[in-house]
């Protein structure tokens, strides 16, 4: 697979991308077209596996290394693959976990339960909604956002 420039447009770069496809019988050469944003990195492929699925096609990577991109731009990196991102669902207590909780999960359940009964009653009009939001908004904007747990 080697990608050949077909169309430059400003920082937006088309390329042709020959693959084979193979199918039950016989091998079927399809080309791809692959437009490539020098600017930020990003590429969308005409194959639509990145539009559909979320998922870099080999076409797309073709392109980048053609361009000579050693590592992937940020915006192709979910959140799922990334070590150093706070999981919430992690503090939250299923059934089949051991018996012994801990400290920042039972935290996350004790403010889970006040808030659970303040939505309920806050829900009953749209001035106790409005109000609840603001102080909920207000209360976030008084914690720090990167403390480590405790």
């Amino acid at each position: 697979m080697n990608p050949k420039l077909h169309k430059s447009d400003g920082a937006v770069n088309t390329y042709l991308v020959k693959d084979e496809v193979h199918l039950e019988v016989f091998t079927k050469l399809v080309t791809y077209y692959v437009d490539f944003s020098e600017e930020d990195s990003s590429a969308e492929c005409s194959c639509g596996l990145l539009q559909m699925r979320g998922i870099l096609c080999r076409h797309i990577l073709a392109v980048f290394r053609c361009n000579k991109i050693k590592f992937l731009p940020n915006i192709y990196i979910l959140n799922r693959w990334r070590k150093d991102i706070k999981r919430r669902y992690t503090l939250i207590h299923s059934s089949y976990d051991a018996g012994e909780q801990r400290a920042d999960s039972i935290r996350y359940s004790e403010m889970l339960n006040i808030c659970y009964k303040m939505i309920t009653i806050a829900v009953g009009s749209k001035e106790h909604t409005h109000d609840a939001k603001a102080k909920l908004y207000g209360i976030i904007d008084l914690y720090p956002t990167s403390q480590e747990p405790s």
